[in-house]
C-alpha cells in the first residue's frame, strides 16, 4: 500500500490546478517521471483534476492516466488523488452547465470505484467545493470534502 497516510501535505498537482490545492505542478504524469527519473523525490500523492465538461471525454482522460499511473514503478508508494465537484449532494453543482458536470463526475466516481477495488489503497477520489481540497485525508478513499466541513 502507498505511504503518505494522513494530510495532503507532501503532493504535486498534474494538469489544472482547479481548486486552488497549491504545491509543485506537473503537465502531465510523464513529465513528473521524468523529474523522478532526475533525481526528485516521488511524492506522496498525485493529485489531478479533471476536466468535468463532458462525461465521456472525462472518463476517457482518467482511465488513460490511471492506466499510466498504475503502470508505472515510481509511482508503487503514491496515492493518485482525483478531484471532482458535483458527484454528492454536498458540492452540487449550479448554473445552465451543473446537469453535465454532475453527469461526468458520477462517471468518474464510478470508474474510479472500479480502480480502487481492483487496486486497494492506490487511489483516493474526493469530491470538493473549492479550497477545502486541501483539508483532504489520503486514508480515506473516497470523501466529499468542503468549506464546510466533511
Amino acid at each position: 500500500a502507498p505511504d503518505g497516510q494522513g494530510s495532503l501535505t507532501d503532493h504535486v498537482v498534474v494538469g489544472p490546478d482547479t481548486y486552488g490545492v497549491g504545491g509543485r505542478r506537473f503537465a502531465d504524469l510523464a513529465a513528473l517521471r521524468a523529474s523522478i527519473s532526475e533525481g526528485a523525490s516521488a511524492p506522496a500523492a498525485v493529485v489531478v483534476t479533471p476536466d468535468l465538461a463532458d462525461a465521456h471525454a472525462a472518463t476517457a482522460a482518467v482511465l488513460a492516466l490511471v492506466q499510466e499511473y498504475l503502470a508505472a514503478p515510481e509511482f508503487h508508494h503514491t496515492r493518485l488523488v482525483v478531484l471532482t465537484t458535483g458527484a454528492t449532494p454536498a458540492t452540487a453543482p449550479t448554473g445552465p452547465d451543473a446537469a453535465r458536470t454532475a453527469a461526468a463526475a458520477g462517471a468518474l466516481w464510478g470508474l474510479l470505484r472500479v480502480v480502487q477495488a481492483e487496486h486497494p489503497g492506490r487511489v483516493v477520489v474526493a469530491d470538493v467545493d473549492g479550497p477545502a481540497a486541501r483539508d483532504l485525508a489520503l486514508d480515506e478513499p473516497q470523501q466529499a470534502v468542503t468549506a464546510a466541513g466533511r
